[in-house]
């Protein structure tokens, strides 16, 4: 249903005379929040009789006296409603036993009618009275499914019962009609005929409803005497409106800086500058608001990874907290939001349509600043102001040309259609359409009806990392878009342009999947095997996109262009890779095909570090000559790109973080080096050369062997020693049974007296001495029972006792 207020204001009182409020029942005033809900009727004093909104994919229709539903003066009202309600013509209404007159008006209409209690999957529309709290939770979430609801009630006599301040609350109405902004009040509205309004009524401005928000604020304040929010950012203020929200602190200026609300069955909290979210002077205030916010359900606290620092606060007051995106399962949910305004789906509210306007002018009339390698932007600058003011008003855009303001010439019109494989036994894995999308244009993209809903999606560039917290911007700091494909036929653009790709979720398994896209250029794209070698040399590795892909079974190359023109045949190359690949996956003991293929992808400039692991590993563009040479692969080697590649191939299980982090990863790159690129490992690296290994262990040693100081070379080096010593087999065995292994301890003692238990079982050796050289933590109990083993008398580490 399109919720188009002035058509649905208009179906809902076709044919409706004035309405009749003389009968024998006594309604009560409803209360309107948000920009969803409006009324359809108000009394002669300005009070909402009835109302409509929606929630999620659903409709609602609320009424201010169960009798309205049963009286036959109202029958062409409650059939427009019931129309207006319904998901399709033939949809079946539901009604609650208890208003079988409503059903005799219904049935006299020709409607498909069947008596329920409760709301079925079959039904359509459900119509129900507002008294019964037992199915609130099964009704809302019939709305939030794309249900009708029809429902009357009043309130007034409930709170003579339970206190009128308890009603917004507590009322078993509210319980389902507030998640769309509609509550029964307790106040009674005088009788009388009230006239049909010709357009929508306006909602009146106070309603009084006797809820006692001050209690909430006290909650939220107890044991706090002052408010610090110098946090070191700038706050912005607060517009606080609307009957169920209110202030916690005002400045000198009386400008709001911290409030809260009720909103439908939730809470929120809203703080003025992110900092303020995570700061230790505003401890007592957020465990708090916490508290508040939890509602007494002692559930676990989600918090955005951007607010991690929040997770410590929590846990010395022992709040149980959890880093993540939003999910199911939190009670609470802290996050930033200082663009969420712009993503909210109220394109026809003219508050929010006029801050676009404000902010596509501003970007129009300043232009979007250059931001490149030779003209980098200073972050706290006016540019890099206007580059995230462009990227976050261009993700609410079908179409963000209009920021651009550059014409379309020069795009392909053409529809093409490439297939992709939607079965993925991996994690969420991109397929590569060999489409490139120009910055500020815009392409169609069209899917079999079959994959719509099953979890794809589209997603323009690759360069995932986010440099909102770098000093100095050499792009955008946020350059990629995606959204779901939830129709046939939709359309994505994308302010900074990127090759096109397919998200496939996990588990899936859709097949071969054939995707049209209309509006992209062609790019470079070869793949060992497949692509053929005479259309690459004479045309493919010409295609205009400024981005090209190489790839082979387990691993796809990203890289400019301009990197890749010059390359008449990529398979010497694609072949050193593959083999590359296939040992990765040797000495991980894991099939030879990867569930996903990895991805490298070069940028301009990436959030940490020359290299960083992930899906995808991102490099600098500099990277990209020593990947694509293979004679300089063969003599110099490649251990940035491996080291990578290794981190992604670590496991928690035989993993003792953060000593071993950025060192068993190295694992491969000694491996790589020298059983495919014929590099040994004192030329692979110049930290591996023999002497500097001696000097390190002896400085280790001399410090006493604490584990604080084992990690990176140092940890690496323990390793090697085993390598050296019984060479590569041990490792793969090892890995592999890890795999297999169903209860494995957490803590690092543990894991490390079993990773040494089990390194001695395989080589049959004793290595409890060896281990307890290198300052690991062996038990008394293992170095009892690996003495049954041989010794090893090659041990290394015998030379520095």
């Amino acid at each position: 249903l399109e919720m188009n207020p002035c058509a649905t204001y208009e179906r809902l009182v076709d044919g409706v005379g004035p309405w009749d409020f003389t009968g024998g029942f006594v309604p009560c005033e409803l209360l309107l929040v948000g920009e969803d809900a409006y009324p359809v009727l108000l009394s002669a004093k300005k009070q909402v009789l009835i109302a409509v909104s929606h929630y999620g994919k659903g409709h609602m229709v609320v009424v201010s006296h169960e009798g309205i539903l049963k009286d036959p003066k109202f029958s062409q009202f409650l059939r427009n409603a019931v129309e207006w309600l319904k998901p399709c013509p033939e949809a079946l209404v539901g009604v609650h036993p208890k208003l079988d007159s409503l059903s005799q008006v219904l049935l006299g209409a020709g409607t498909r009618v069947q008596a329920g209690a409760e709301p079925s999957p079959s039904m359509g529309v459900f119509c129900m009275d507002a008294y019964d709290s037992s199915q609130a939770k099964g009704v809302v979430e019939f709305v939030k499914g794309g249900g009708g609801l029809l429902v009357g009630g009043q309130a007034w006599y409930w709170a003579s019962r339970h206190g009128k301040e308890k009603v917004l609350f507590e009322f078993p109405g509210n319980q389902v009609t507030s998640v769309a902004g509609v509550y029964f009040t307790g106040n009674a509205v005088e009788k009388g005929v009230f006239k049909v309004a010709k357009k929508i009524p306006k909602i009146p401005l106070v309603v009084p409803h006797q809820a006692n928000l001050s209690l909430d604020a006290e909650s939220l304040l107890r044991g706090v005497s002052e408010l610090d929010l110098t946090t070191g950012g700038i706050p912005s203020t607060l517009l606080v409106h609307g009957a169920l929200s209110f202030p916690l602190c005002l400045d000198s200026s009386h400008r709001c800086l911290l409030a809260a609300a009720h909103y439908g069955r939730g809470r929120v909290l809203l703080a003025t500058h992110e900092s303020q979210l995570f700061s230790p002077k505003l401890a007592r205030f957020l465990l708090n608001a916490v508290s508040w916010l939890d509602a007494g359900r002692k559930g676990l606290v989600g918090v955005d990874p951007r607010l991690k620092t929040l997770c410590g606060l929590l846990s010395q007051a022992e709040v149980k907290s959890q880093v993540s995106q939003l999910a199911g399962g939190f009670s609470v949910y802290c996050c930033p939001a200082c663009a969420a305004f712009l993503h909210i789906p109220a394109h026809d509210c003219p508050a929010y349509a006029s801050i676009h306007r404000i902010l596509t002018k501003v970007l129009k009339r300043s232009g979007i600043p250059q931001v490149s390698r030779h003209c980098p932007v200073k972050s706290n600058s006016k540019e890099a102001v206007l580059l995230c003011m462009a990227t976050e008003l261009s993700l609410t855009m079908t179409d963000c040309g209009v920021l651009l303001q550059k014409s379309a010439a020069g795009v392909c019109a053409l529809p093409v259609t490439v297939e992709i494989d939607g079965t993925n036994p991996g994690k969420t894995a991109w397929r590569s359409t060999g489409l490139y999308l120009p910055e500020g244009h815009t392409a169609v993209i069209t899917c079999p009806c079959l994959v719509v809903g099953a979890g794809l999606k589209v997603q323009v560039g690759c360069h995932t990392d986010d440099l909102s917290q770098a000093k100095e911007l050499k792009r955008a700091p946020v350059v990629i878009r995606t959204c779901d494909i939830a129709c046939q036929k939709q359309s994505i653009s994308c302010l900074w342009g990127g090759l096109i790709y397919i998200v496939v979720p996990a588990k899936s398994v859709l097949g071969n999947v054939p995707i049209t896209v209309e509006g992209a250029v062609r790019a470079p794209f070869f793949k060992l095997g497949e692509t053929c070698e005479r259309q690459w040399e004479a045309c493919i590795r010409h295609y205009p996109a400024p981005w090209a892909e190489l790839a082979v079974e387990n691993l796809i190359l990203t890289v400019p262009s301009d990197s890749i023109h010059h390359m008449e045949d990529p398979r010497p190359l694609l072949t050193l890779w593959n083999e590359i690949m296939v040992a990765i996956s040797k000495l991980a003991a894991i099939p030879a095909k990867f569930p996903r293929p990895e991805r490298i992808v070069t940028d301009v400039q990436i959030s940490c570090g020359w290299m960083h692991s992930g899906y995808p590993i991102m490099g600098h563009l500099d990277s990209t000559k020593e990947m694509l040479d293979v004679k300089h692969m063969k003599t110099t080697g490649l251990w940035g790109p491996i080291h990578e590649l290794g981190h992604n191939q670590q496991q928690q299980a035989w993993e003792f973080p953060p000593h071993t982090t950025e060192a068993t990863c190295n694992l491969w790159s000694v491996y790589v080096h020298e059983e495919v690129l014929g590099i040994p490992r004192h030329q692979a690296h110049q930290a591996l050369r023999p002497q500097c290994r001696k000097e390190r262990i002896k400085d280790y040693l001399k410090k006493g062997a604490q584990l604080k100081d084992w990690n990176v070379w140092t940890a690496l080096e323990t390793y090697l020693q085993l390598q050296e010593g019984f060479g590569w087999d041990p490792f793969t065995h090892l890995f592999s049974d890890y795999q297999k292994m169903s209860s494995i301890p957490k803590d690092n003692t543990s894991k490390m007296n079993l990773w040494a238990q089990k390194f001695s079982q395989q080589v049959n050796k004793n290595l409890a001495p060896f281990f307890t050289a290198w300052g690991w933590p062996i038990k008394k109990e293992l170095s009892v029972e690996l003495s049954s083993l041989p010794s090893w008398e090659q041990d290394p580490m015998r030379s520095y006792r």
